[in-house]
């Protein structure tokens, strides 16, 4: 009927059950399950998105560090040239590279939640619920800082490949002006 409450809905409380510690409602058995298998869901959910970030910062990191690697064999193409005054010009952009990929490698911590002892000793005493709450709290805490620190990192990765382009630009510069090729 129109106005009645659905007595199974998760935000269902018993009217007749309050609790004369705390002074709360209790909530029957049935909400309560849905609730922590709904909690526990969530969780799992939040665990498996910190698993791909971590992913993605690892792909992120073995970019940097190829990026590096492209650049150390550009820097030994220009050291290895007979010495030229135009010689600085594609040192620039490789060492801007190197600092950006430094950049990217160093930035930001990535958070994986709570530790676990602090988050035991802390929750100890919380009923089930309270507790799946607060760590799903913690979860969508880390999630929101990672993903700022993602973002931040593809930055310098898009800096870092641009700037790549500009040592290869200037490398072949060199060597077609300076007859190395």
């Amino acid at each position: 009927m129109p106005g009645e409450k659905d007595e199974r809905s998760v935000n269902s409380i018993s009217p007749e059950a309050p609790d004369p510690a705390s002074g709360k409602q209790l909530v029957d058995a049935e909400t309560e399950k849905h609730a922590q298998v709904v909690l526990d869901l969530a969780i799992q959910l939040a665990k498996d998105q910190l698993g791909l970030q971590f992913s993605a910062f690892g792909s992120l990191d073995g970019k940097f560090a190829t990026i590096l690697g492209f650049t150390a064999v550009f820097a030994a193409l220009i050291l290895g040239t007979r010495w030229h005054h135009l010689i600085l010009i594609p040192m620039i952009p490789a060492l801007l590279t190197v600092l950006l990929c430094l950049f990217g490698l160093l930035y930001g911590k990535y958070r994986a939640g709570p530790d676990p002892k602090e988050f035991y000793e802390s929750n100890f005493s919380d009923d089930v619920i309270s507790a799946k709450q607060t760590l799903l709290s913690e979860l969508q805490a880390s999630l929101s800082r990672n993903r700022d620190t993602g973002i931040n990192k593809s930055t310098f990765l898009l800096y870092s490949i641009g700037s790549v382009a500009l040592t290869v630009v200037a490398v072949t510069g060199l060597y077609l002006s300076i007859g190395g090729g």
